[in-house]
């Protein structure tokens, strides 16, 4: 009978002073279930003698009052509602034992004790979404009209006591969505879902880092008409809304605020996260471990040569091109490291690493080969920052067994792919993830030429005094470079470099033997250095002592 009653009501919903507006049928945790009602008139309406009904059971409005152009809210806990939902002076809250709202289909209606209809809303679950509310699109078309019903789009997830998020206003512009093609363009999308035209809209850009910085403000657009009903989507380039390199490398939050005196401020801004890429070698690889002991865990460390403070978060990393894992959004300040371990066995070796935010262990479908393998680290575009070949022969060739020990970098400046960047950690633990490279040159002299340790021995028990790393520093940006040693009578014992190209300052190691491959004698050794720009005609030769030990 009652839902005969309904069906005959529905004719009577367009005279309604009263009708029922949002739904919350399937709450968040916590939440009770409640039910908006909206008085579209001048007046308040008293709601006397009514009750609102499901399909079996109906609850009293005795006592109910719904404000003029406002709203009512009828829930069974009105305390839980207030602690969960926002709700403005002006609603008026009630508590009402509400009839139980149904997680899949519902009539819901305002009747007389008579069943005389004065309002009803069908609903389906399927045209919504778990834990946001149904609403009301126009209050004066009928609610069980499948296109007057949808799920809220406000931030919400309801609008209990607003204005519905879905109903059409006078004035209302959505930013729908910002897309960035990193290094190109930007896109923005906008509607107009109010009633008014916009001649000229003003959308406004501001950028921060994800770490929760302030943010930035960059610069402006204007978008020249939008009517109502109408989406628009607008391409820029970087540069119009000033993105430029000059911001910086890494990951970035970009916000679009359309700037619009409309009534929903809520959906005027759209956030987009993009990558600013990083140049090449600008995020080196410094530590290969391959080949660990067993139980402990094959590790990966870079470096940061630059004077920013660098995101991994959207890079890639692997063993082929493109990289297969995509790396978190670990920041490493300027000269910093950065870990990226295979398993969680590196703790055994390196407790202190637990605690440090540098330090990430990957799950990853690839691993590092003992014999030998390619390492690639990339930007999210798959353009390569830095890779390396490694081979077990880039060991120390005094070392017996080099399992357990990492390869190590002379300098994080030095070029990945050549052999004569790496040598054997010489570390008691096999590795320095996280700290400065056990062969790492110790502070540098503002000598041109200089060789740390000296003296050092091939023959020594103590594997850090095994080989020696000379460094130098050249006024130029770019040289060819010829480095050899020399015996006290001056002949020629070993050449190390010979016109290699190098930059402003460079390192090659010296492991106490001749060109022949045999360890030379103790005694007193002579480098020489000779260096020429590879811009203009200028030489340098710098000489240099090292002393080999018995």
């Amino acid at each position: 009978m009652l839902r005969l009653l309904l069906i005959a009501g529905l004719a009577t919903t367009l005279s309604a002073q009263v009708v029922i507006n949002e739904l919350q049928p399937v709450p968040p945790t916590g939440e009770p279930e409640w039910v908006e009602l909206y008085n579209p008139s001048d007046t308040d309406v008293a709601l006397v003698n009514l009750y609102i009904y499901d399909r079996t059971s109906r609850a009293s409005l005795s006592g109910v009052v719904v404000p003029a152009r406002g709203f009512a809210i009828l829930t069974r806990d009105t305390d839980d509602l207030k602690l969960l939902r926002r709700i403005p002076g002006i609603a008026r809250l009630y508590q009402v034992a509400l009839p139980t709202l149904n997680n899949t289909t519902e009539s819901i209606f305002l009747a007389t004790r008579d069943t005389v209809v004065l309002d009803s809303v069908y609903y389906d679950m399927r045209w919504g979404i778990r834990g946001r509310t149904l609403e009301r699109i126009d209050p004066l078309r009928p609610g069980y009209l499948r296109d007057n019903i949808g799920a809220c789009i406000a931030p919400d997830s309801a609008t209990c006591g607003y204005d519905n998020s879905l109903s059409l206003v006078e004035r209302d512009v959505q930013v729908r969505s910002l897309r960035v093609d990193a290094g190109r363009a930007l896109t923005i999308e906008l509607a107009n879902r109010g009633k008014t035209t916009f001649e000229q809209l003003p959308i406004a850009f501001r950028i921060r880092r994800p770490t929760g910085e302030s943010w930035h403000e960059l610069g402006h657009v204007t978008i020249e008409y939008l009517p109502p009903a109408a989406t628009s989507a607008h391409t820029f380039g970087l540069a119009e809304v000033g993105l430029t390199p000059a911001l910086g490398v890494g990951e970035f939050l970009l916000q679009a605020i359309a700037l619009a005196d409309d009534q929903r401020k809520w959906n005027d801004t759209a956030i987009a996260t993009f990558f600013q890429p990083l140049s090449l070698q600008q995020l080196v690889i410094n530590e290969l471990m391959y080949d660990p002991l067993d139980g402990k865990s094959e590790y990966i460390e870079l470096a940061n040569p630059s004077s920013d403070t660098l995101l991994l978060g959207g890079l890639l990393l692997g063993d082929q091109l493109p990289p297969q894992s995509v790396l978190p959004s670990i920041p490493i300040p300027p000269g910093g490291y950065a870990v990226v371990a295979l398993d969680t066995g590196i703790w055994t070796t390196f407790p202190e690493l637990r605690e440090r935010s540098q330090c990430v262990v990957l799950r990853a479908s690839w691993s590092l080969g003992n014999s030998g393998d390619l390492v690639v680290l990339a930007n999210p575009d798959g353009s390569v920052i830095d890779s390396v070949r490694y081979t077990p022969s880039w060991h120390f060739w005094g070392l017996k067994d080099t399992k357990g020990r990492s390869l190590e970098k002379l300098m994080p400046s030095l070029p990945s792919a050549d052999r004569l960047s790496w040598s054997s950690s010489t570390s008691e633990r096999g590795g320095t993830p996280a700290a400065p490279n056990s062969i790492l040159p110790q502070e540098q002299s503002l000598l041109q030429l200089s060789a740390a340790p000296n003296p050092f021995s091939p023959h020594s028990t103590d594997p850090r005094l095994q080989q020696t790393t000379i460094t130098f520093r050249l006024p130029w940006q770019s040289a060819r470079v010829t480095l050899r040693v020399f015996d006290a009578a001056g002949l020629p014992v070993r050449q190390l470099a010979n016109g290699m190209y190098s930059g402003a300052e460079g390192a090659l190691l010296w492991d106490g033997r001749n060109d022949a491959g045999f360890a030379v004698g103790a005694g007193a050794y002579v480098l020489l250095l000779e260096a020429t720009s590879a811009l203009s005609s200028e030489t340098l030769h710098e000489r240099a002592v090292i002393i080999i030990g018995k």
